[in-house]
């Protein structure tokens, strides 16, 4: 089990239910650098930093991948403090933290841009083109 899994298991287990929240600490370079290392967690990237703002229901579509297994790696880059969320009625939406530090906001871009040559990466930008609803609400493009 990875160290940003572990950790954020041992917060969520041990904090409690009606604790104040805290300012949280920027992400850290480990931190950024080991969920990169996931290729699942690259390709929302990917996506998340394409669209700016994401419902969960059009990532699994856009990855093709059960809906269980992208809510588990949005909840860990969510944790820790990669991505937040926000609901809309039903809707979970994933986007980039405004607080992560522009040097992790650099090298999403750089790993967004080297994305572009790969070809899971341009079915899965095919895959999100075919989405046009969510729900009933009309979705934004690229």
């Amino acid at each position: 089990m990875s160290q940003v899994v572990a950790a954020t298991r041992a917060r969520r287990s041990t904090a409690p239910k009606t604790a104040p929240v805290a300012a949280a600490p920027a992400i850290g370079t480990d931190a950024v650098f080991e969920l990169l290392a996931d290729r699942t967690r690259r390709r929302l990237l990917k996506l998340i930093y394409d669209y700016h703002e994401v419902c969960v229901c059009r990532l699994v579509g856009g990855l093709a991948e059960p809906q269980p297994k992208i809510s588990r790696h949005l909840a860990v880059m969510r944790e820790a403090r990669l991505l937040r969320s926000r609901r809309d009625k039903t809707w979970i939406i994933y986007a980039l933290d405004p607080h992560v530090p522009a040097w992790a906001v650099r090298v999403i871009q750089q790993m967004a841009e080297a994305a572009e040559s790969d070809p899971v990466s341009a079915e899965d930008r095919a895959r999100m083109a075919l989405i046009k609803v969510c729900g009933t609400r009309p979705l934004p493009t690229a």
